[in-house]
């Protein structure tokens, strides 16, 4: 039992990251529910995650498709919905604040 539960929760844990952060360059942040987290290589990205970077700082996301989404310095970006699927049914609402 315990071995479903586990391969449940780390399913949903995968189904909810949208991309990765690929290089940073400075300081960034993300806000999202759980409070906010320092930006790394690498990191899992979710919906509706609001990245935020200081001056001189960028970062680049490759998103789950491979698009690549570059953040320059002094920006809030979110990721207000993404769903990777078919031409018919994927979804991309992404904006600056």
């Amino acid at each position: 039992m315990r071995i479903i539960f586990f391969l449940l929760t780390l399913t949903a844990f995968a189904w909810s990251s949208i991309g990765n952060v690929g290089v940073i360059k400075g300081n960034a942040t993300v806000m999202r529910s759980s409070g906010t987290l320092e930006v790394t290589n690498g990191m899992a990205l979710e919906i509706r995650d609001e990245i935020k970077t200081s001056a001189k700082s960028r970062l680049q996301v490759i998103l789950k498709d491979d698009t690549v989404v570059t953040i320059g310095p002094n920006s809030t970006f979110i990721f207000d919905d993404y769903n990777f699927g078919t031409k018919d049914n994927s979804v991309v609402k992404m904006r600056i604040k």
